[in-house]
């Protein structure tokens, strides 16, 4: 990484997230409020899931049916097979791999197949995240793929030893069209994929760049957002909403709405239906922002706690380099007053953790609750070890509900003399991109018997680029000026270097145990998640994973 990529990244972020709206193109049809609509949470940015800014902006609400995965997760967590993508088998032996093969009619909106370029190329985007911006911690688990350029059929192989969640790999939105980025620098099928997966910065080094940067939505091109799931994006609003029709490329079933519009939230989901738009779903962060309906409008309300954690990633640089001093903070925070500023907030009920690897609730959570509680307590006298530190605390804002989660993260370390500051109004999540970190990187002492892979070596000194980005060689970083970020992880898709399985309840016992000694995160409470629909949709599932309530979207029929 190199200065050069920050100076560039800051020009990048000129069109900001709180500045989307000014930066769509597309123009506004007249008639796009009476289009069927489904709101999120936060501005819509990119189409590219894997991407740091997509991570950071949740953009897998809108992703999962453009770039539908091998394994659909589903509402409980469940990893349903999407044969209409690809089928996997995993082969015995002591070195897990596991063969893909892609469906023949599998073919993106532009009439190109989808084949193992595609997938070869999400596995080195995530294996080098320092080059390509990116967030797909389980991709550190695989040591080579496989794939002859424009093939059908691939092979992941993996380290030994790791590998449990191989289905939780390719999940949606992190297969992105290689041919898109080929045709851009002029190269064959042949000398893309040699470049990609040489391991040579320099050779990837502007692939990596344009993997990160082309599938934005705030310069949209039609030729580069193709799809291959059975919607594809036709524009983008002036709203910074997209509008997404059928592909007529796909090869499963035809959506049974479209056109839709996937809109941001800004807080007007009420005047939106006041003016006469048409409200279909919506994402909302509050059970204020529901206030609207009644049951005469004929709208439901579900409010929910989800099964993202709300969870503070630690920099392991700066204030928090020893694992001392990470402990010490968690030594601080007192999870069930931060939980209840959360249900304060939200409206909805939720639940305060002090476990890393599974979702509230479930079976492996219930096994580890006893970790959990021996972490949750307040125990000054060894966060004293911080006194007189002060300790930056970043998110993705406006966020009312992180807010008051980061005041009550304030009052209860405040008397072991540890400062939290809230300096989410200076982050910028654009800037961001620049050094990705990776979430739940875990320590070289663990044993491999804990289920934990042992990290890397010793990672070269810091070094402050010049957005103000805390990142060390290898891309362990927190947001700009900040010591630890504040955001909602799915814990199946996170915590690259935990091999354990997260079904296994003895090696998660192990791995939490393990992790509590690193302290790579700390565990605060379930995501709260309000859901408004219109009753007269049929086939809505509630899903709080990370691709929300749309993971079927294509399924929603509208009733006349």
């Amino acid at each position: 990484m190199t200065v050069r990529r920050a100076i560039r990244a800051l020009v990048a972020a000129v069109c900001s997230v709180g500045l989307l709206a000014s930066c769509s193109s597309g123009g506004k049809d007249g008639n796009d409020e009476k289009i069927f609509s489904y709101f999120v949470p936060g501005d819509v940015v990119t189409t590219n899931s894997a991407s740091y800014i997509g991570f950071l902006t949740d953009s897998a609400l809108v992703s999962p049916r453009l770039f539908p995965g091998v394994f659909v997760h589903g509402p409980a967590g469940q990893m349903i097979p999407n044969r209409d993508v690809a089928t996997a088998q995993l082969l015995p032996g002591a070195k897990r791999q596991v063969v893909y093969t892609i469906s023949d009619t599998a073919t993106f909106s532009d009439g190109v197949p989808l084949t193992c370029d595609d997938f070869a190329l999400a596995v080195q985007a995530g294996k080098f995240p320092e080059v390509f911006d990116s967030h797909l911690p389980l991709m550190e688990q695989i040591e080579g793929v496989k794939c002859q350029p424009g093939a059908k059929e691939f092979t992941v192989v993996f380290h030994e030893g790791q590998g449990q969640r191989w289905r939780n790999l390719f999940r949606s939105g992190t297969v992105m069209p290689a041919h898109v980025l080929a045709t851009k620098f002029g190269l064959t099928e042949a000398d893309f994929l040699a470049r990609v997966q040489s391991g040579d910065v320099a050779q990837m080094q502007e692939i990596g760049d344009a993997w990160a940067q082309d599938f934005r939505v705030d310069n949209f091109d039609p030729a580069v957002q193709v799809s291959f799931g059975p919607y594809r994006i036709e524009r983008v609003t002036e709203g910074g909403g997209l509008v997404l029709v059928a592909n007529e490329h796909y090869n499963g079933d035809a959506p049974a709405i479209s056109p839709l519009v996937i809109r941001p939230h800004g807080g007007s989901t009420g005047e939106f239906h006041e003016s006469g738009g048409v409200i279909g779903i919506a994402d909302v962060p509050r059970v204020a922002d529901a206030s609207w309906t009644d049951k005469k409008s004929g709208y439901a309300v579900e409010p929910t706690s989800g099964k993202l954690i709300d969870q503070l990633v630690l920099s392991k640089t700066g204030i928090f380099t020893a694992p001392e001093d990470r402990q010490a903070f968690a030594a601080c925070i007192n999870q069930e007053a931060v939980a209840q500023q959360s249900t304060s907030v939200s409206g909805v009920p939720v639940t305060p953790l002090g476990t890393r690897l599974s979702s509230a609730e479930t079976p492996t959570t219930i096994a580890t609750q006893d970790i959990g509680a021996a972490h949750m307590a307040v125990d000054l006298p060894l966060a004293e070890r911080l006194r007189g530190k002060t300790i930056r605390v970043a998110y993705v804002g406006p966020n009312e509900r992180y807010a008051a989660m980061v005041e009550a993260i304030r009052q209860s370390c405040e008397p072991a003399g540890i400062t939290v500051v809230d300096v989410s109004a200076d982050f910028d999540p654009q800037a961001a991109t620049i050094e990705p970190p990776t979430v739940g990187d875990a320590a070289a002492a663990y044993p491999t018997d804990a289920g934990i892979v042992p990290e890397q070596p010793v990672e070269p000194p810091l070094t402050t680029y010049a957005a103000g980005n805390y990142a060390t060689a290898s891309g362990a970083v927190v947001p700009p000026m900040a010591d630890a970020l504040l955001i909602a992880v799915e814990p199946a898709f996170e915590y690259g270097h935990v091999a354990a399985s997260t079904e296994d309840q003895e090696e998660v016992r192990k791995a939490e145990e393990m992790l509590w000694q690193e302290v790579p995160t700390i565990p605060l409470s379930s995501q709260p998640r309000v859901f408004i629909m219109d009753t007269t949709v049929d086939n809505v599932v509630i899903g709080t994973t990370r691709s929300g309530i749309g993971w079927n979207m294509d399924r929603w029929a509208k009733r006349s």
